[in-house]
């Protein structure tokens, strides 16, 4: 940006220089008009020293109002730039003009800004625009930002628009984005929407209180409230001092978008957390095929063997956020082709998170606040939508999440009765479940039948390596710490030979992975299956977890830190993650060697 010096006189008509100042002169000391209509395209700038300009009224022009941060939503605005706008006249014609307030910093981004500001303003050709580059410090501009705010605009927003623009602008900047954050706080600087991406949190953009109150306590009360198109949520309007839970539905633009929202208020503050679980975006959502999910061959046999059986109970385990409802969803697709019609499949959902086509899916709300407290529970409601479902002539039964009594009963008295039932359930390892559905009062003796858990695939999510920027170790230095530590630990697998095949990670990284700090981009699951044979079910039955655990690695059960170290020697992911994310890379073989069963080989 070759930005040149100059400022308006107190007549408003004529160019003067700066005095003092070191930068070049203007060659144009003609009227502001003379100035914006010039066919010379050289920005217009006026350099604010810190000291000499405070407030917007020291500029020598009335550049109107600034423009809110709702509608310009790129998340450099109000840190590095502002926008303002105002109806001058010029040469006796009343003309719009924008002025752009822009540090030296976001000048760096000028063509960035300037094409992203077109868009959010709706203009649609910049012949005739009247823009005005003005060059200022960073203090000025954060200084009238905080100043100007966005109360009025948020509080006169009655369709949840400020909210709808916020989430699309995210879900186009971001694409892999899976969850937004709208954090609000009394707490000076604490109020801010964050985005979580290939499983990190990232700040977008940062808001004035009262603006992201306002936005997100009508965004839950009308687009949740609007029941016509969808959504669902507890209560009628947000109560900022209890959770709440519900579901989004809306269109914008072209699109359709479904959030799963939660809400946690802040009890040492004031303000609160709404966080959408994005299931359907600005993007096509599509479920990813069964086959593309990145399970080991062995794993995706048995999955799909034991998921196309007449009846049996699946379950998918794992953390929050570990992509455990993606693969449920992903083994319905596949046996919606894979029968083609020729099954009935239902499903019981709190909430639903994505709409499935030949599915026919239920929502449950918990209205436990009702005077009849058992029968609007999920719990209560999980029993009557089972004897419900049990009238329909099903073959393929869902919970969504198994999270009490009712809906564990749900899932294994479904499989009992000649079904087939999917679900998921919250826990670290396959090994927890039958503890897990302990807490659930689900007795013991029902693993005597097969059908009462057949499998269950328990997974995590984790970051993949960049194949561009990313170095084996003969490319890193003879003396690399990482390097001699990880073959440290290949020597306690006895797996040495494979040290070549491991890539590590630049930080940075490249063009290619968006430069990413830690040089990863992406995921993929590390998962272990376990289908519970006869032994397995007889240790259960008799409370002896561990082992049924011993048994099943003597049988070719492998652990999801055995599936990372098979990924890792496949090149997709490195030591470090695996590390932080499930176990050291050693204890694959200490646990083995403590159980008396053979060291894991990753190519078999």
């Amino acid at each position: 940006m070759n930005t040149q010096v100059s400022v308006l006189d107190n007549s408003n008509t004529k160019l003067v220089p700066l005095n003092g100042s070191d930068l070049i002169e203007t060659n144009q000391n003609g009227s502001l008009s003379a100035y914006i209509n010039s066919p010379d395209e050289r920005p217009f700038g006026i350099y604010i020293n810190a000291t000499a300009f405070t407030k917007k009224s020291d500029l020598t022009w009335d550049i109107g109002e600034i423009i809110g941060s709702e509608k310009i939503l790129n998340p450099a605005y109000g840190k590095t730039y502002l926008v303002a706008r105002n109806k001058l006249s010029i040469d006796g014609t009343i003309s719009e003009v924008i002025t752009l307030l822009i540090s030296s910093e976001g000048a760096k981004q000028y063509q960035q800004i300037k094409t992203s500001l077109f868009s959010d303003l709706s203009i649609d050709s910049v012949k005739g625009v009247n823009l005005v580059n003005v060059l200022c410090v960073n203090e000025l501009i954060c200084s009238l930002s905080e100043y100007t705010g966005s109360k009025a605009y948020a509080g006169n927003d009655d369709e949840g628009r400020v909210f709808k623009e916020i989430s699309s602008e995210i879900m186009k900047l971001y694409p892999s984005c899976s969850d937004i954050h709208f954090e609000v706080s009394d707490i000076p600087g604490e109020t801010k929407v964050r985005i979580r991406e290939d499983g990190d949190l990232k700040i977008f953009k940062e808001y004035p209180f009262d603006f992201l109150y306002e936005t997100v306590d009508i965004a839950y009360n009308v687009i949740g409230g609007d029941k016509a198109n969808g959504s669902t949520i507890q209560g009628n309007n947000l109560n900022w001092n209890k959770p709440q839970t519900g579901k989004f539905i809306y269109s914008f633009g072209q699109s359709t978008i479904e959030m799963r929202v939660e809400f946690a208020p802040r009890t040492t503050e004031r303000g609160g957390d709404l966080v959408c679980r994005i299931t359907s975006g600005l993007k096509e959502t599509t479920v990813r095929p069964l086959a593309d999910t990145g399970y080991h061959p062995r794993q995706l046999r048995m999955i799909k063997s034991l998921s196309s059986m007449k009846q049996g109970n699946v379950l998918l385990s794992g953390v929050t956020g570990s992509g455990k409802t993606q693969s449920l969803y992903s083994i319905f697709d596949y046996l919606l082709d894979k029968y083609a019609g020729t099954r009935k499949f239902v499903t019981a959902e709190n909430p639903i998170e994505m709409n499935l086509k030949g599915v026919s899916q239920v929502n449950l709300e918990d209205n436990s606040d009702s005077s009849d407290k058992r029968s609007n529970t999920l719990d209560g409601q999980f029993d009557r939508i089972a004897q419900c479902f049990m009238r329909l002539d099903p073959d393929i039964m869902g919970t969504g999440e198994v999270r009490c009594h009712d809906s564990a009963k749900f899932s294994i008295e479904a499989a009992r009765t000649g079904h087939l039932c999917l679900s998921t359930i919250h826990t670290a390892s396959a090994h927890d479940v039958p503890g897990r559905l302990d807490g659930f009062s689900i007795p013991r003796a029902v693993y005597q039948s097969p059908s009462a858990l057949s499998i269950v695939i328990a997974q995590s999510l984790l970051r993949t390596i960049c194949i561009h920027c990313s170095k084996t170790a003969d490319e890193l230095p003879d003396d690399s710490q990482l390097v001699y530590k990880t073959l440290k630990k290949l020597s306690a697998l006895e797996l040495v030979e494979f040290l070549p095949k491991i890539r590590f990670p630049t930080t940075g990284g490249c063009e290619k992975c968006d430069y990413s700090p830690d040089g990863r981009k992406g995921r993929t699951p590390v998962a272990e299956v376990l289908v519970p044979d006869k032994t397995i079910r007889a240790y259960w039955c008799d409370g002896e977890d561990m082992k049924a655990k011993a048994h099943w690695y003597e049988t070719g059960g492998f652990t999801k830190l055995e599936h990372a170290l098979y990924k890792m020697f496949l090149g997709q992911l490195d030591p470090e993650i695996i590390e932080s994310e499930v176990d050291l890379l050693e204890n694959s073989a200490h646990l083995r060697k403590e159980l008396g069963v053979a060291l894991f080989n990753p190519m078999l």
